[in-house]
């Protein structure tokens, strides 16, 4: 079996990697031309319905990625801010959980999503409990694990309870949520709290 090589035109080359959006530069230094005879082709191929537009370069889709980046980014926090104003809104405010059958800070943010959300996985009651920390700074995810058993310890005597999502995460009933909101002086009665 003989094998047939096919011989492909620079122009050819040139046009089916800025079809992929490959900067001027990157094609130039790839196939050993000058960025001038790169451009050419790339103008050339626009003009005949070859290619659709001319690659950008490396500096412009930079700035087109930080741009992005940016607004991503500020779209982050505008989210941050209002799950911390839904969260203290709907009974999220953790400072009022603490001290609740000896409740440390954490253990107060861990009580005060789970009544807020009734279930949530451990990621996110990890981001309840840390918030937003540089990495540097935040402690291993099976700390959620730890933190969980010792506030299970301190409600039981409540007879309040957060119940394991296998794989997932952790719940805590309605009724639970209501003792919880109770305690803490949200609500007076039971039906209140329907």
């Amino acid at each position: 079996m003989t094998r047939q090589w096919r011989v492909y035109h620079t122009s050819a080359v040139v046009l089916a990697f800025a079809r992929y959006g490959i900067p001027v530069s990157t094609i130039s230094k790839a196939l050993v031309v000058p960025e001038s005879a790169v451009h050419a082709i790339c103008l050339r191929g626009i003009r005949e319905g070859d290619l659709i537009m001319m690659p950008q370069e490396h500096n412009e889709l930079r700035g087109d990625y930080l741009r992005e980046v940016t607004k991503l980014r500020e779209q982050v926090e505008d989210l941050q801010e209002r799950i911390r104003d839904l969260s203290q809104k709907q009974g999220g405010d953790y400072k009022d959980f603490q001290g609740i059958a000896g409740l440390t800070d954490h253990e107060a943010r861990i009580v005060a999503a789970l009544v807020v959300a009734g279930r949530m996985t451990k990621e996110r009651l990890y981001y309840a409990a840390y918030g937003t920390k540089a990495e540097n700074e935040q402690p291993e995810p099976k700390i959620i694990d730890v933190f969980v058993c010792k506030v299970r310890k301190k409600l039981a005597r409540l007879n309040v309870e957060i119940k394991t999502l296998w794989g997932t995460g952790y719940e805590m009933s309605r009724e639970h949520r209501n003792t919880m909101l109770q305690l803490a002086g949200r609500i007076t009665s039971q039906s209140e709290a329907a």
